[in-house]
C-alpha cells in the first residue's frame, strides 16, 4: 500500500476490504519513508493468495498490480490494465526507463453509469442507420452493436448471437455474412463520425494521435499475417500489423480512422495471389508504408472535415520518417514525434532553395540545403545539451 495513505502516530487503526466484500482489520508491520510504501498483515479465513505473475508472459489488456522494479519503476505501486509493452521512455528528470510495463485504470461502470445505456445505444444507431441503404445493412448493425455490448469473455459473432437470438443457424450465418462480405460505403459513416468527435469531444488544441499496432495471429490465411516484429511480444512473431488515428482532447478520447498494413510481398509477389483473392484484397491495391497509410488518413480527417486539432504525436516507427513530419507541417499542425537518435537536423532553418538546371540530365525539382550553409548535428547530442541547459 501506499504510505501516504496510512498514519504512523501511535497505533494506526487499518482495515482491508477484499474482492468478496468483506472488511477486515490490519496490522502494519512495516513502512519506508523513503519510498512511500507500507506493509500490512491481515487475519481473515478462507484467503486465496495473489498470483504472481511473469513479466514476460504479460499481455496488453490484463489487469495487474505492479509493484517495483520489474515493471520499471523502482518502488512503486501500480493497478490497472496492461495499455503498452516494452516501449521505453523517458522520465521527467531525463532518465531512461527502458522497457516498462505500462499501465492505465480499470474501467469500472456503476449502475448509475449504464442506467440509459439501452436508450443511448438506440439514440447511437439512429445517428448511422440512414447511411446504410439497405435495410438488412440497418438491422445487422443493430444487432452488432448489441452483441458487443453483451458480458461475455469472446465477442466473435457466434457466441454473440447465440445470446441475442438463441441457437438460430441462420441468424449465426446472416450476421457473419454482413460482417465479412456486407459492402457498405465507409467514408460516409467516418465523415458522420468525426463530426460527432468534434461536436462532444473536440477542442482547438486536441490531439491527433497516430500509432501502427500489430497482433498476434495464428495461421497463415489471415489479410497481412506475416512473421514480423509484434510490439505486444517486444519480439518478431506471426501476426497482423494497422496504422490507427485517434483523437484525444480534456473531454476524452476516441478513435477516428484505421488502416491495415499489408507487407509488400502480400501486396506484389504471385506467391500470394490466392491469398490475396481470398482475403479480398482489392487487385489494384500497391503497397504503402505504414508513415504513408498514416499520412492518408490525416488528409481524409484534417483539411476536408475540419476537426479541431492542434498537436500530433507518433514513435519512431513513424515520426522517423520526415516526409511525414513535413506533411503535417503542411496542414498547419504541429508533430510531437520520436525520432532516431541519429537523425540528422539543424538547431536553426538553413537556407534552402531548389538548385539551377544545368542544362544536363534531368531538371532538379527538390529543395537542397545551399553551400555554406551550417553542418547539420545529430539529435542525440542537441538533446542532451537541452536537457544539460534548457532554454528559458
Amino acid at each position: 500500500m501506499e504510505r501516504r495513505r496510512i498514519t504512523t502516530q501511535g497505533r494506526p487503526h487499518l482495515f482491508v476490504t477484499l474482492a468478496d466484500g468483506r472488511r477486515v482489520p490490519a496490522d502494519l508491520v512495516g513502512d519506508d519513508p523513503a519510498t512511500d510504501l507500507a506493509a500490512g498483515r491481515i487475519g481473515a479465513p478462507h484467503l486465496l493468495p495473489a498470483q504472481l505473475g511473469d513479466s514476460q508472459a504479460i499481455r496488453v489488456g490484463q489487469l495487474v498490480i505492479a509493484i517495483g522494479n520489474p515493471y520499471g519503476l523502482q518502488c512503486t505501486v501500480t493497478a490497472g490494465v496492461v495499455s503498452a509493452l516494452w516501449r521505453s521512455l523517458r522520465s521527467g528528470a531525463g532518465r531512461l526507463i527502458r522497457e516498462p510495463i505500462e499501465t492505465v485504470p480499470a474501467m469500472e461502470l456503476t449502475p448509475q453509469t449504464i442506467d440509459n445505456l439501452v436508450e443511448e445505444r438506440r439514440e447511437y444507431h439512429a445517428i448511422y442507420s440512414p447511411l446504410f441503404r439497405r435495410r438488412e445493412q440497418r438491422e445487422g448493425v443493430e444487432k452488432y452493436l448489441c452483441g458487443l455490448l453483451l458480458e461475455m469473455p469472446w465477442k466473435s459473432i457466434e457466441p454473440m448471437v447465440l445470446a441475442l437470438a438463441g441457437a438460430k443457424a441462420k441468424a449465426v450465418q446472416t450476421l457473419q455474412l454482413f460482417i465479412s462480405e456486407g459492402a457498405w460505403d465507409d467514408a460516409p459513416l467516418l465523415q458522420r463520425h468525426w463530426q460527432e468527435v468534434d461536436t462532444f469531444l473536440g477542442q482547438d488544441d486536441g490531439v491527433l494521435t497516430l500509432d501502427s499496432s500489430d497482433f498476434l495471429k495464428q495461421g497463415r490465411e489471415s489479410v497481412g499475417v506475416k512473421h514480423q516484429y509484434g510490439g505486444e511480444v517486444g519480439k518478431r512473431a506471426n501476426c497482423q500489423a494497422g496504422v490507427f488515428l485517434g483523437y484525444a482532447s480534456r473531454k476524452g478520447y476516441t478513435l477516428l480512422d484505421r488502416r491495415p498494413y499489408l507487407p509488400q510481398e502480400w501486396v506484389e509477389e504471385e506467391a500470394y495471389a490466392k491469398r490475396r483473392q481470398r482475403c479480398g484484397v482489392p487487385a489494384a491495391l500497391t503497397f504503402k508504408t505504414k508513415p504513408r497509410l498514416g499520412w492518408e488518413m490525416m488528409q481524409a480527417v484534417h483539411p476536408a472535415h475540419p476537426l479541431r486539432a492542434r498537436w500530433v504525436p507518433c514513435d519512431e516507427a513513424l515520426g522517423g520518417d520526415t516526409n511525414l513530419l513535413d506533411h503535417i507541417d503542411s496542414i498547419g499542425l504541429w508533430d510531437f514525434a520520436e525520432v532516431p537518435h541519429d537523425t540528422q537536423v539543424w538547431p536553426q532553418r538553413p537556407t534552402t532553395a531548389v538548385p539551377p538546371w544545368s542544362g544536363q540530365e534531368r531538371k532538379p525539382t527538390r529543395t537542397r540545403v545551399l553551400v555554406g550553409e551550417a553542418e547539420p548535428t545529430e539529435m542525440a547530442p542537441l538533446a542532451a545539451s537541452l536537457l544539460a541547459d534548457p532554454p528559458q
